[in-house]
């Protein structure tokens, strides 16, 4: 039903324009399935979603996606996590850590990874050849979000355990832990990096960076399960009552929200991405994926697809894929990511033939990464702890996916 959606939807409009679109938005869904769409910022040629990706691409379900620069991650129920080149449309492969479980990621200017597991752990990758830099003790009971800060030298986190930790990601390090009330289920910075705010239950609590105390709460009736900023004085929420509610962070303590669009989705709604400039994109767990765009301060639909998936996440990449790729021709299904070849697979010793399937036809030309510094064809690794491999892997024309090799000294 995913795939029968994701051919259906409309594309062969955007011939000729900018296909990479204003921003990507990645979806994951409860059956294993990562899908990716441009999102176009005006509806003149029709509809403003043209798909881009679409692969079974994990057993379990789908924890988070990212998107950052032209790539794409998904951590997975299953203790992986894939990597995809949203540019060429091929799946890298997937990526392991030293850590049980995978539980987020997050990624921030398409250089480095962020990841953080079940079994309280946080590892940083770099994406020119896909080697983990480090990898620290962080959540004792387990991270359960993370957000990178604009800059991209700091980053939040939140834990089963009432803290909210801030890193430094320059240094690999620690630098600050803050008590919460309670425990949080979801963290995000503010568009410009001045202002936070974390979920906790049937809140989102607003947190003053300078005093490390609470600025503002904002109650609701039920579970909160997604919020995102709209912009730095408005912020946008959804949760198991199927509604969206506007917030003005300048109002006073125990103010109602500015609007309430009631029943937005026929179901809970399960996550908010902002997309722009008074433009969100909102997922419920019956499948369907609406966009809206804030006019005066009410939300006005202007763009949905009903994937026939149950929606688990949402990522968002603001500033679109750096390159352009060829127009979708009319009637043509989006073409799925490549599955890593058997030459790779040998190369790293398993000499058996990866599980993984694409679900739609896959692509003819080269999906192997180069690394940035000096052109060197590296393997993502497939060991618990992910290392860089040395060995050139021949260019069959297929890809890259498990490499292997010893850890190489920092």
């Amino acid at each position: 039903r995913t795939e029968a959606a994701l051919r259906s939807a409309p594309a062969s409009e955007f011939a000729g324009r900018r296909q990479m679109g204003d921003a990507v938005l990645v979806i994951g869904t409860y059956d294993g399935h990562v899908l990716a769409f441009a999102v176009h910022g005006d509806k003149e040629a029709g509809s403003m979603l043209a798909p881009i990706l679409g692969i079974k691409a994990h057993q379990g379900s789908v924890r988070s996606v990212c998107a950052s620069g032209r790539y794409a991650v998904s951590a997975s129920s299953d203790e992986t996590m894939s990597v995809f080149d949203l540019v060429k449309v091929v799946d890298l492969g997937q990526l392991y850590t030293d850590s049980v479980g995978n539980s987020v990621v997050a990624m921030h200017g398409g250089s480095h990874l962020v990841s953080g597991s079940d079994g309280g752990r946080v590892a940083i990758f770099r994406s020119s050849d896909w080697e983990q830099l480090t990898s620290m003790a962080a959540h004792p009971a387990g991270v359960v979000d993370i957000a990178i800060h604009p800059s991209g030298r700091l980053a939040l986190s939140v834990g089963k355990e009432a803290q909210l930790y801030t890193w430094n990601l320059m240094r690999a390090k620690c630098v600050l832990k803050r008590p919460l009330s309670r425990p949080a289920t979801a963290v995000r910075w503010s568009p410009s990096g001045t202002g936070c705010a974390v979920l906790s239950g049937n809140d989102v609590l607003v947190l003053d960076l300078t005093s490390d105390q609470v600025a503002s709460t904002f109650a609701h009736s039920e579970r909160v399960l997604a919020f995102d900023y709209l912009s730095d004085s408005l912020l946008v929420s959804g949760g198991e009552d199927k509604g969206l509610r506007l917030w003005d962070l300048s109002s006073a303590e125990g103010a109602p929200p500015l609007c309430v669009h009631a029943d937005a989705h026929g179901s809970r709604i399960k996550a908010i991405v902002r997309l722009g400039e008074g433009l969100i994109a909102s997922a419920s767990t019956d499948g369907s994926l609406k966009l809206w765009r804030v006019e005066e301060q009410a939300f006005v639909q202007i763009d949905g697809i009903e994937l026939g998936a149950r929606i688990t996440c949402l990522g968002a990449n603001t500033e679109g894929l750096p390159y352009k790729r060829r127009a979708v021709a009319s009637g043509e299904a989006p073409r799925a990511a490549k599955t890593p070849s058997k030459v790779a697979a040998a190369a790293a010793g398993k000499g058996a033939k990866p599980k993984k399937k694409a679900s739609l036809p896959a692509p003819t030309e080269d999906a192997t990464p180069k690394s940035v510094a000096g052109g060197k064809r590296k393997a993502i690794a497939s060991d618990r702890e992910v290392v860089a491999s040395d060995r050139k892997v021949p260019s069959a024309g297929k890809g890259v996916l498990k490499g292997s090799g010893k850890k190489k000294k920092q």
